[in-house]
């Protein structure tokens, strides 16, 4: 069911969906060759800039349906500066089971187009997690206490969500 204002048509390929050739190749190399339905409609209108509510099944895709169109929106953003850390994209999940989660799926794409993702979640070491936002990240996936915890420490000033430019709520 599509509720909303000229809502894009669904897609029958990723070819279809605008996402750029280095994503194409990584799906190739995934194996992953045609959308699931929720992909099918969520890829088109994300990728128009609309704002997307998908409730779909566990297992039904839609991890990939919004990551995706952030990979192609981070890939199309100005590279980072030298003291910048990111993120680009932020995706905020309840739990840290979730966050780890969608952060493998994240990484599974992102070490293939050169572009980091990092995931913060409590119930585990915060000392190696800020090292890696320190180095920057492209992709950020946390729960909400961890990114507050991380927001507020050493003044505020470990990173900056200066440039998200694209945030995602799951569950």
């Amino acid at each position: 069911k599509v509720r909303g204002r000229g809502a894009p048509a669904p897609v029958s390929s990723f070819r279809e969906a605008g996402l750029s050739e280095r994503i194409m190749s990584v799906l190739e190399k995934k194996g992953i060759t045609e959308p699931f339905p929720v992909q099918a409609q969520c890829l088109p209108c994300i990728m128009a800039g609309r704002d997307v509510i998908a409730i779909a099944k566990t297992g039904s895709g839609k991890t990939l349906g919004f990551v995706l169109p952030m990979l192609r929106h981070i890939l199309d953003q100005p590279p980072l500066g030298p003291n910048e850390t990111g993120p680009i994209g932020l995706i905020l999940a309840p739990a840290r089971e979730l966050a780890y989660q969608i952060h493998a799926v994240c990484k599974g794409f992102s070490k293939h187009l050169n572009i980091k993702s990092t995931a913060v979640y409590g119930g585990t070491g915060v000392a190696e997690q800020i090292g890696d936002l320190k180095r920057g990240t492209h992709i950020l996936c946390a729960t909400p206490g961890r990114l507050i915890d991380i927001l507020t420490m050493q003044s505020g000033k470990l990173i900056s969500l200066q440039r998200v430019s694209m945030v995602c709520l799951d569950e």
